[in-house]
């Protein structure tokens, strides 16, 4: 949800990007917010100050060493003026509607481009940055081997049409009963479908973070996209198994998260087109 982080004056030393030693450093996230964004953008250096950086294919995403629950979010090319002030928006907006999302601040920052061949200052924003102690991680293959992925980030397939996979689904709901955190997961998934039925629309690119504590943490949002047909059932594929009108059962490998969770949406979803 959207942190109501201070938005102080950078720090005036001016060979240093941040004055905080990491053993200093408070464990509580809103401070950590605010202590970073009292940093020195100006001086900022991607590789010199994250510990890690995950590259997407238009942004990318810095955990800050001297703040590590903190990350730093840019495009990897360009000012990014438009996309990062339209995906803080719409984080706020989903928010707003009662979808848990990542924790951020809205204080839109200027930082060196990503890219080092291009010279400007890129728009960015904070987020709060969920490692393998906070989040339960998707992986598959054999650790050690070319094959072997591990993401962060969960693509879910809820929606017709939506942009995510059957099997981060399936092993979505094999981590949630292995910990039984079945509860808040449902209770995250009930308020976006409240959303759907409300608004009409999905969210283009529906994915997040699965925390330890159960809940599912939307993030990197691209869009709202008006639905061509009436929310129900039949519509909601990766959340009911079967509906009546048009009549649908999935096949066992397209798993929903009502029938595969053993718990009921709490909402009253038409079953009929």
């Amino acid at each position: 949800m959207g942190c109501s982080c201070s938005s102080a004056n950078a720090v005036t030393h001016p060979e240093q990007f941040c004055r905080d030693k990491l053993a200093t450093v408070p464990e509580d996230l809103q401070t950590q917010f605010e202590r970073a964004l009292r940093c020195n953008w100006s001086l900022f250096d991607w590789k010199r100050d994250c510990s890690s950086l995950h590259e997407g294919s238009m942004k990318v995403v810095g955990r800050l060493k001297a703040y590590p629950k903190v990350a730093v979010a840019s495009v990897i090319t360009g000012v990014g003026e438009s996309l990062i002030r339209s995906e803080v928006d719409m984080l706020k907006n989903l928010a707003a509607q009662g979808v848990r999302t990542i924790r951020l601040s809205d204080k839109i920052l200027e930082v060196p481009c990503y890219s080092s061949e291009v010279k400007v200052k890129a728009k960015a924003f904070l987020i709060e940055y969920f490692d393998e102690t906070t989040a339960f991680y998707y992986s598959e293959g054999e650790p050690g081997t070319d094959g072997y992925v591990q993401e962060a980030m969960r693509k879910l397939k809820l929606v017709e049409g939506d942009e995510g996979d059957w099997v981060i689904n399936k092993d979505t709901i094999r981590v949630l009963k292995e910990n039984g955190l079945e509860r808040q997961f449902m209770d995250d998934l009930s308020a976006y479908v409240a959303m759907l039925l409300a608004q009409q629309k999905r969210v283009v690119d529906f994915q997040g973070l699965l925390g330890k504590d159960g809940h599912f943490y939307v993030s990197d949002p691209l869009r709202l996209e008006s639905l061509e047909t009436k929310v129900n059932r039949n519509l909601l594929h990766g959340v009911f198994m079967t509906s009546a009108n048009p009549p649908r059962e999935n096949k066992p490998r397209r798993a929903a998260f009502v029938e595969g969770l053993g718990l009921e949406l709490g909402l009253d979803v038409p079953d009929e087109e």
